[in-house]
């Protein structure tokens, strides 16, 4: 099976390939157009701006369209574990704060993952973040979000109020605590993982840097008491 790289990478040649293709045309059509106006003939103008017309409402229907929704889709999205990125997470949580929505930021940290390289190696570490990421997303609501702030860390918006959030964040750590299979280079590994989770909610008039450093700040009070 294809990786999300790989599959990543084969769509982005895709869609070059179509606006390539696309701007041939459309040079192609300039060209005819340019050399009609010279001749004067107005009938064969209005034939060739008709079928130009159309071809550019075909762009819009078309599959160059599907090509670029799947390539806004993957720019949002972590190549290794496929769930939202940092730079989805801006969107996300600037979105929230404009409409005026209720919501609090759990972040999640994987306890001692170095120990984890360390002793099966960083393949195996990357499972393990792919399969802790898939959890994670079968947690939430489809109005909730889920992205991999960086490393081992992984954040995720509800939209609820703080006793709700930190209910829940009780809920999805024993979620994705436990035991965890990786079969790298056709040997299984089995590896204990457990997460050190801090929730924040968000308060009227604070910036994002202000709500992560307090989301950040409870993270680490509850992995150091």
């Amino acid at each position: 099976m294809a990786s999300y790289n790989d599959r990543n990478t084969d769509s982005n040649q895709a869609l070059a390939d179509d606006i390539t293709r696309f701007l041939t045309i459309l040079q192609k059509f300039a060209d005819q157009i340019d050399q009609i106006a010279r001749s004067g003939d107005i009938a064969r103008l209005r034939e060739h701006a008709a079928e130009f017309q159309s071809f550019v409402e075909s762009m819009h229907q078309g599959e160059i369209q599907t090509r670029l929704h799947e390539a806004e889709l993957q720019a949002s999205l972590d190549p290794l574990t496929g769930v939202g990125n940092r730079r989805e997470f801006d969107r996300q949580i600037a979105s929230r704060i404009r409409e005026g929505r209720a919501f609090c930021v759990l972040l999640f940290d994987i306890d001692n993952f170095k120990a984890v390289n360390d002793q099966f190696g960083h393949l195996c570490g990357d499972e393990v973040l792919k399969q802790l990421g898939a959890r994670l997303r079968r947690q939430v609501r489809t109005h909730d979000f889920v992205c991999r702030w960086g490393g081992d860390e992984f954040v995720v918006l509800l939209e609820c109020g703080l006793a709700d959030a930190i209910a829940r964040s009780r809920q999805i750590a024993q979620w994705v605590n436990g035991r965890y299979r990786a079969t790298v280079q056709g040997r299984e590994t089995r590896a204990e993982i457990s997460v050190s989770v801090g929730v924040a909610d968000h308060i009227a008039g604070q910036t994002p840097e202000q709500l992560f450093g307090r989301v950040d700040r409870s993270m680490y009070r509850q992995k150091n008491p």
